[in-house]
């Protein structure tokens, strides 16, 4: 019992001790508009709906990439309630002079009821609320 609690001790030590980090350094990489088709509706599954919404097409512009989506892409999204998405998205950039972008992102959106009915039923909507999402972007581009 003497070594669990002082494991206890020297563990909450550990985690009271003031953490120093770096500073958070990001800049703008790149505007993305994406046109999806129409969303598949896979059904129930363990943990929610699953719904797969393919990439149409897409458009990149900034002062550093300009490009476009490759029709490769999409989202493997699950509603797991009324107002809550888990994003699972992957694409692929092709930018203006030849280079190829892979892009992914996930995490939880959530949106008001009206929206994420319009966007269940294939309606688009502006998404408003809260977003929480993982970037991911590999590249062998020079120029970025």
């Amino acid at each position: 019992m003497k070594k669990f609690i002082f494991s206890v001790f020297i563990c909450s030590l550990f985690f009271n001790q003031q953490v120093f980090s770096q500073e958070l350094k990001s800049e703008f990489l790149f505007d993305l508009d994406i046109d999806l088709n129409p969303p598949q509706a896979v059904g129930p599954v363990l943990k929610g709906i699953r719904l797969i919404s393919p990439f149409k097409n897409g458009i990149v512009k900034s002062d550093k990439i300009n490009g476009k989506l490759l029709e490769c892409g999409g989202d493997w999204g699950l509603i797991l309630d009324s107002t809550t998405f888990k994003v699972d998205s992957r694409a692929t950039i092709e930018t203006d002079d030849g280079a190829l972008i892979y892009i992914t992102y996930s995490g939880y959106s959530r949106a008001t009821a009206k929206i994420a009915a319009m966007i269940g039923a294939g309606k688009g909507g502006e998404l408003s609320g809260f977003m929480q999402l993982s970037k991911c972007i590999l590249t062998q581009a020079k120029k970025m």
